[in-house]
């Protein structure tokens, strides 16, 4: 006989549960016991049967699931909201993860049914509880002014393990909502824990007993007998209505009558449960209908046991990781229907969906056609730029089928997880990348099996059944970006012309998502290796990810509008005939119109493509100059610093020292993160080490700026993109840049009250730090103009045109777009090159004297 549960013992739940209590059915343990401890058991006292029983309780179910939900009381505390919540109940432990046979059989077994009719539902349960006592562990009685001491329950192989669990990258938040950043490897450990000191431990235990009965009906008569027997029992207190209850027990209204059980396996003499005159001659009535003074006793097991996860009692980033694990494999495995709730996320807005054809040579898209996102059945590859997956959709896939959305929406409806059926051959398999996905979605292969989606990573059942990571969500493979790269294409271009529109109608928020979907596409482009993997279209990923590049961390460009009002106007009438374009599917048109609609798009990609030469080399020239002027400066700021810090005589200023620190980077290309103010006293060291992030932030641009220049894309734009990547997307203006020697000198000037060279060193330093990153700002505003003009000029160069007419639709709708709302709040900067030479001289003879104010780069 397996050893009576204690509390603290730990269990895995990601093997499910078993129909059972201990001490009763088969007296084993309903749960998979760990087979390391994580936590120190604490032994439960033995409970004699000392409570009352209940009433009767009667309850109708027409589902075996929701008799094992009444019947047994196993419950999983909540974990932490993060970006939703999974609710398993007993019975998706107990009926999912290929365990549905096996369950129903020991359930028939128990409750002496045939597995067919506990299987087809209509069942009616009655049972009577007694509770002798509820015994909780200490780790769950915490409150205010009752302090937990972790360390007294949890075992030293338990904490060494919960250090072994890693995190790619520090936590980000997206929509409000805070993840854990991990890869395949880093999942692995989290499995390994899980396995080896459980998921769970048990946090409750409820002692007692109860006695229980099952009911098979008629089918036809399920729904009137309902009505019949509830009024007669009321809010579950059978009362003096039990005899009329005995009418309903023959042939007619009942198929089949189980045993009188208990959970506790105590047998009784038969003769306590005969009724005279019943044909199935026993029932859990009898006693109550004999007014019998007691109830057979039995004894007392644990009938309701509480478990509670193991994240609670780690560290913050470690612990939200273990929860996205946990619960993506918990989806994998017992997602067929379990509830779920929707986090704080927002929605995000649909966007058109696309579903493609690969032709027979080369890989490249044949064909696009456009398709409502109402619209459930998909066919071949999709791409689109926000894909909402609300309920079920179906998807006809051949083999190496890709899906590829920058954003991807799987809000559950009606608490249901969203799905996403496949259909073709039984060895056809998908690939699904997504920059963000919102929730969390099923896969349901041809073959029936299972596998989720749910925080950046994709869960698939491994060797005997236990989860595993199969592929990142946010790394596509250059396999696919090679098949897809025409779509990529089209998806930077939508993203461009829907953050134009965006910053045209002063939408901050969803400048800052485009961004985010921008920097996914470079980021997933340089990581795959396409680049070199597909070297006839070498030139093109180059462009790619420069293009990429500037607008994920400059923003888009301000291009020059038409020169006549005619030209503008119809631009816009085509902007509209292609709009109609893109949501009609042209193809049952007649040749001579198609014919029409093509020679207008080359008219309107000509319209489209401005004049410009490429970046002034002038200008280039002056930005390498004032980076390299800028590194000098920093440089001798951090040298200054170091050596005020190492000084004999300690600097007693708080405030000033952690500055200090904060100008002697740990690495050299650090970025300053901002610092959180702690007390009253240092608002204004946050304050100045926030506006020395931003300053990093533009010198990494400006760095990034250098290399594209130089036409460097791959490890020499690694380090910028990579810090940039972390940073506060505002860089700093003119006016700012100018202002930082006099905020950061007002922090330190407490502590400088000492004649030495290095506080003369660090003064002269800020000061000129302040004047090259005023010129800095105004060389990244007038080359990102630049670029944006030559990008947009040598179009067809870097990408060539499509062949097809309906990639020409999308492209060029697309193009315009974002040319027209360029338009609407076009600032023509036609004096900023003056502007330059003039800041470049002031800086050079220390002119401080102020000048015109430029918005910060990149917004």
């Amino acid at each position: 006989m397996e050893p009576m549960p204690q509390l603290g013992d730990s269990a895995n739940l990601l093997l499910g549960l078993a129909p059972g209590w201990h001490g009763g059915s088969g007296a084993v343990l309903p749960y998979a016991a760990a087979p390391n401890k994580a936590l120190c058991g604490i032994d439960t006292p033995a409970s004699l049967p000392t409570g009352n029983w209940g009433g009767l309780q009667l309850s109708f179910h027409p589902s075996i699931a929701s008799l094992i939900d009444a019947l047994f009381d196993y419950r999983l505390r909540p974990l932490r909201a993060m970006s939703g919540q999974l609710d398993l109940r007993a019975s998706n432990l107990m009926l999912g993860a290929g365990q549905r046979a096996q369950a129903i059989d020991t359930l028939a077994s128990l409750l002496a049914l045939a597995p067919a009719q506990l299987a087809a539902g209509r069942l009616v349960l009655l049972q009577m509880t007694r509770i002798d006592a509820e015994l909780r562990h200490p780790l769950d009685e915490g409150g205010i002014g009752r302090p937990i001491h972790v360390e007294h329950y949890w075992t030293r192989e338990g904490r060494h393990a919960i250090g072994r669990l890693r995190v790619a990258r520090q936590p980000i938040v997206n929509d409000d909502v805070e993840h854990a950043l991990i890869g395949r490897h880093e999942a692995g450990r989290y499995f390994d824990y899980l396995y080896d000191y459980g998921s769970h431990f048990i946090s409750c235990l409820r002692m007692g007993d109860k006695y229980f009965q099952v009911l098979a009906c008629q089918p036809q008569r399920y729904d009137l007998l309902q009505k019949l027997w509830l009024p007669l029992i009321g809010q579950g207190d059978a009362g003096p209505a039990l005899q009329g209850l005995v009418n309903y027990l023959g042939g007619d209204w009942i198929t089949a009558t189980g045993r009188v059980a208990s959970a506790s396996n105590h047998v009784f003499d038969g003769d306590a449960w005969h009724v005279p005159n019943l044909p199935t001659g026993h029932s859990l009535l009898a006693p109550l209908l004999r007014q019998a003074e007691a109830l057979p006793a039995g004894w007392s097991v644990p009938i309701g046991i509480e478990f509670s996860p193991h994240s609670p009692y780690m560290e913050r980033q470690r612990a939200i990781a273990w929860q996205q694990v946990y619960q993506g494999a918990m989806l994998q495995r017992f997602g067929d229907g379990a509830s779920w709730s929707n986090g704080i996320a927002k929605l995000a807005s649909p966007s058109r969906i696309h579903s493609e054809h690969a032709s027979a040579q080369g890989g490249d898209i044949s064909e696009l056609v456009g398709i409502h996102p109402s619209h459930d059945t998909f066919h071949g590859d999709l791409f689109a730029s926000r894909l909402p997956v609300h309920g079920e959709m179906s998807w006809t896939v051949q083999a190496g089928a890709s899906l590829l959305a920058l954003t991807m929406d799987a809000q559950a409806a009606d608490g249901c997880v969203p799905r996403m059926r496949l259909r073709g051959s039984v060895s056809s398999e998908c690939q699904v990348f997504t920059g963000k996905l919102r929730g969390a979605l099923l896969i349901e292969l041809a073959d029936g099996r299972l596998e989720a989606l749910f925080a950046g990573l994709r869960f698939a059942a491994g060797t005997q059944g236990r989860p595993t990571v199969s592929a990142e969500l946010s790394r596509p493979d250059s396999a696919t970006l090679i098949r897809l790269r025409l779509p990529l294409l089209v998806l930077l271009t939508d993203a461009e012309a829907r953050w134009t529109r965006a910053s045209a109608d002063r939408d901050p928020a969803e400048a800052h998502a485009i961004r985010g979907e921008i920097a996914w596409l470079l980021r997933a482009v340089l990581e795959s290796g396409v680049m070199h993997a597909d070297a006839t279209q070498h030139a093109f990923w180059i462009a790619f990810c420069k293009r990429a590049a500037l607008l994920a961390h400059c923003g888009p460009g301000q291009a020059v509008a038409p020169a006549s009002t005619a030209n503008m106007e119809w631009m816009q009438a085509a902007n509209v005939l292609l709009f109609r374009l893109r949501l009609d599917q042209p193809s049952g048109l007649p040749a001579s119109e198609l014919a029409s609609i093509d020679q207008a798009l080359l008219r309107l990609l000509e319209q489209a493509r401005p004049d410009a030469a490429a970046p002034d080399k002038a200008t280039i020239d002056k930005l390498d100059a004032c980076l390299q002027q800028l590194e000098q400066v920093r440089h001798q700021i951090a040298l200054a610093s170091q050596a005020l810090l190492q000084r004999a005589e300690p600097i007693e200023d708080a405030e000033a020292a952690r500055l200090l620190t904060q100008l002697i980077p740990s690495r050299e290309d650090s970025v300053r993160p901002p610092l959180t103010p702690t007390s009253h006293g240092d608002e204004g060291l946050a304050q100045v080490t926030t506006l020395l992030g931003r300053a990093e932030r533009d010198y990494q641009l400006g760095r990034l700026l250098s290399e594209l220049a130089h036409d460097a894309v791959g490890v020499a734009i690694d380090a910028p993109l990579a810090l940039l990547e972390g940073a506060d997307p505002a860089g700093l203006t003119q006016t700012q840049w100018r202002e930082l020697p006099a905020e950061a000198w007002r922090v330190l000037e407490a502590a400088m009250q000492v004649d030495t060279k290095a506080v003369e060193a660090l003064r002269v330093g800020l000061k000129a730090y302040g004047a090259q990153g005023s010129v800095l700002v105004m060389l990244i505003a007038s080359l990102t103009r630049q670029w944006h003009a030559y990008h947009r000029a040598r179009w067809s160069h870097d990408f060539g045109e499509p062949t097809s007419l309906l990639q020409r639709i999308q492209l060029s709708a697309s193009r315009l777009d974002s040319l027209l709302a360029d338009m609407i709040f076009n600032q023509a900067p036609a004096a900023m090159d003056a502007t330059i030479d003039t800041m470049t001289w002031r800086c050079a003879n220390q002119d401080t004297r102020a000048g015109p104010d430029l918005p910060p780069p990149g917004l």
